[in-house]
């Protein structure tokens, strides 16, 4: 620990304590590239490096293993402690937009809810097809969606009267979201077809 610290300077300790992370939990990833040390972190479990090459922006050297300047965008840390937490990933379909929403959530009623509520995609009428159980819900929720990323497209919708952009979207078939979600799953994981009822507003 001690010669971690010195490898460190005062901000990075100061911000890493501001977000609550221990510096023993990051990776030393002086002189890897980055498909190198992802590749290492994805097997430690390890979601944090320093030693990396310094960002363009501002030199910065803690990333995420993804690549991710996590001082320039402290939102990364947040996305990256929840790729790590158990949940159930899911598989959404839209017929009225022909859209596949590949998502993750701990609670799959309430977030078919909030999809048809704020009209996720400009669609009202999502329905949840298959969903499984993962002790890293996150992490198989973004390699789902880069298996799938030749079909990726964005639309915009309202919350909170502000206009956002969504990109957990994807212009495919139902069969190839599915075959990108079991490649992706742990061995024994288990998937279940289903069709959530979606919530209507009493």
């Amino acid at each position: 620990m001690t010669n971690l610290m010195t490898k460190l300077t005062g901000d990075q300790i100061n911000f890493l304590k501001s977000h609550r992370i221990n510096p023993s939990e990051l990776f030393d990833a002086g002189g890897m590239r980055r498909i190198d040390y992802e590749r290492r972190m994805e097997k430690t479990g390890q979601h944090f490096a320093f030693g990396v090459t310094p960002c363009k922006k501002l030199g910065h050297t803690l990333r995420t293993k993804y690549g991710h300047c996590v001082q320039c965008k402290p939102d990364k840390i947040a996305y990256m402690l929840r790729h790590g937490q158990p949940g159930e990933v899911y598989i959404a379909a839209s017929r009225a937009e022909g859209l596949i929403k590949i998502g993750s959530s701990t609670q799959i009623v309430e977030r078919l809810y909030n999809l048809n509520l704020f009209k996720y995609g400009g669609a009202s009428d999502w329905r949840i097809l298959i969903t499984a159980s993962c002790s890293e819900a996150g992490r198989i929720e973004a390699r789902t969606q880069e298996r799938l990323s030749e079909f990726k497209c964005s639309s915009k919708y309202f919350r909170s009267g502000e206009e956002t952009t969504c990109y957990e979207l994807f212009d495919c078939s139902f069969a190839e979201a599915k075959s990108a979600l079991i490649a992706e799953l742990p061995e024994g994981a288990e998937l279940k077809e289903h069709i959530v009822p979606a919530l209507r507003r009493q």
